[in-house]
């Protein structure tokens, strides 16, 4: 039988609606808490297929040159892993889908920077508005035909920081008042500013989404996608089973996370 691609990720915001939606898209996802060590993540992302970035707190300010004058807190070690990761992937021509704090880290990681607060993005309008996607983007043709001719379709917004400027070739494929996705010419890594996970059962069309991060993995487990060759199953790091084995924080309900 054949095996589902695997993702893996750094745990944030939404853990369970994640895990749903990739294993309704055919893929497996393997979440890592932030504090393990470096080895034990780069073997994991040695054996995965592509990456996905969760929501969740502000990126330091520092990674893009400014001073953090409007923070409402942040992990040091999930910023530094989840940007290597990125950079990683992007230098093996992984596939990377982004999350609301997700689109963020992309930008970062690429050289761009972002707005550090945006009013009226947290809970905007009860918690929907509308984003303009671009035309001929790949996100508007991985959405499909339920996107009307307009272009324009709604999306939650539960963020207060956004991308500024974009780096790395990335470009705009959905705006409103900020930018509110991403995507890149040169490669599998689309970013969104908003959470298509906790959407995905009450419209089809966010599924989409995770099916394209699952079918590009698959495609480049299979070497049809990537910059470079993948190593062969035999000249991959070992996983142990007792790290494999490894339990997830369990984090108090403090009500919905940033990003």
């Amino acid at each position: 039988m054949k095996k589902e691609p695997l993702i893996i990720g750094i745990d944030g915001s939404y853990t369970y609606m994640c895990e749903d939606a990739i294993e309704q898209a055919g893929g497996e996802l393997f979440l890592l808490p932030s504090y393990m060590d470096k080895e034990f993540i780069d073997e994991v992302y040695q054996i995965s297929d592509g990456v996905l970035l969760l929501g969740g707190g502000d990126i330091d300010a520092n990674y893009y040159g400014a001073v953090n004058f409007f923070n409402i807190g942040f992990n040091p070690r999930r910023d530094r892993i989840e940007l290597a990761l990125v950079r990683k992937a992007m230098q093996d021509g992984k596939p990377v889908l982004g999350l609301c704090r997700g689109i963020q880290v992309m930008t970062v990681a690429a050289g761009g920077t972002l707005f550090q607060h945006v009013d009226n993005h947290w809970l905007w309008k009860g918690n929907y508005h509308p984003v303009q996607l671009t035309a001929n983007s790949r996100l508007r043709r991985i959405l499909g035909d339920v996107v009307p001719k307009s272009g324009e379709i709604w999306v939650n917004s539960l963020h207060h920081q956004a991308a500024q400027t974009l780096g790395g070739g990335f470009k705009i494929s959905a705006w409103n008042d900020v930018i509110e996705a991403i995507e890149h010419d040169g490669g599998p890594w689309i970013g969104v500013q908003f959470h298509p996970e906790t959407m995905q059962h009450g419209n089809k069309k966010w599924r989409r989404l995770f099916e394209w991060l699952v079918e590009s993995a698959d495609l480049y487990r299979g070497g049809i996608v990537g910059a470079r060759p993948r190593p062969s199953p035999a000249n991959r790091p070992p996983i142990h089973e007792k790290d494999v084995a490894v339990r997830r924080v369990k984090k108090e309900q403090m009500g919905p996370s940033v990003g």
